[in-house]
């Protein structure tokens, strides 16, 4: 069985995600999901992780730091 760090949820906004999260949370197996729709800033996601928010070849490179 394959073992993963890390999972997206991919939703609209008031679909209920911030439910989802907060079950998910609850169960004390899924990690601490968080909500990071309606902050589409690729420099607020790096701080949010505590990542560098400078020094990346290209935006691509900026997200897929955050997403490790």
């Amino acid at each position: 069985m394959a073992r993963y760090r890390s999972y997206m949820i991919c939703t609209s906004p008031r679909s209920g995600s911030t439910l989802l999260c907060r079950l998910l949370a609850a169960t004390g197996l899924a990690g601490k999901p968080g909500s990071h729709f309606h902050a589409p800033s690729v420099q607020r996601w790096l701080q949010s992780f505590d990542r560098p928010t400078e020094g990346y070849e290209s935006d691509l490179d900026a997200v897929r730091a955050a997403f490790d």
